[in-house]
C-alpha cells in the first residue's frame, strides 16, 4: 500500500488561534488501512471524532482531520507513539513535524516514535 499524501491547510501566512479550525485531508491510492478509517471519539476537555470524516471512493480514500489546535495537540499526543498503528503514524508524525516548525512553542515536548522511518511518512502538501 502507497504512504498517504496530507493535504494541510497553509498556516505560515495566516494567524490562527486556538479555536480555528485547522484542515488536513489524507488521500490514500484505495481504500484507507482500516486503523486509519475506524472512527473513535476523543473525550478531551470537548468531545470530538477522529477522524473527522471518511470518504470512500473507487480509486482513492479521502479522510479529513478538521481540529482546534488543543484537539491536534492532544491528538498527536496519542497518535505517534512507538505502539501506534503504523498506518497512524504514517500521517500523525510528519503532521507533528509540520506543526512544530509552524507552531514550535506550542507543540513542543511532544515525544514520538524516532525509530519511525522518514521513508514512511506521508507526503506533506500545503492548501491554501
Amino acid at each position: 500500500m502507497s504512504r498517504p499524501q496530507l493535504l494541510v491547510q497553509n498556516l505560515r501566512d495566516k494567524e490562527f488561534g486556538e479555536q480555528d479550525l485547522i484542515n488536513v485531508i489524507a488521500i490514500y491510492q484505495g481504500k484507507a488501512p482500516g486503523t486509519v478509517g475506524i472512527q473513535r471519539v476523543f473525550a478531551g476537555e470537548e468531545s470530538f471524532r477522529f477522524p473527522s470524516e471518511v470518504t470512500e471512493g473507487l480509486v482513492k480514500t479521502r479522510v479529513v482531520y478538521s481540529y482546534t489546535l488543543p484537539q491536534w495537540r492532544e491528538l498527536l499526543e496519542a497518535c505517534v507513539l512507538p505502539e501506534t498503528a503504523q498506518s497512524l503514524k504514517e500521517i500523525m508524525v510528519p503532521l507533528l513535524l509540520y506543526f512544530r516548525e509552524i507552531r514550535p512553542g506550542y507543540f513542543a515536548g511532544i515525544e514520538f516514535d524516532r525509530s519511525f522511518g522518514r521513508e514512511c511518512y506521508g507526503e506533506i502538501l500545503e492548501m491554501d
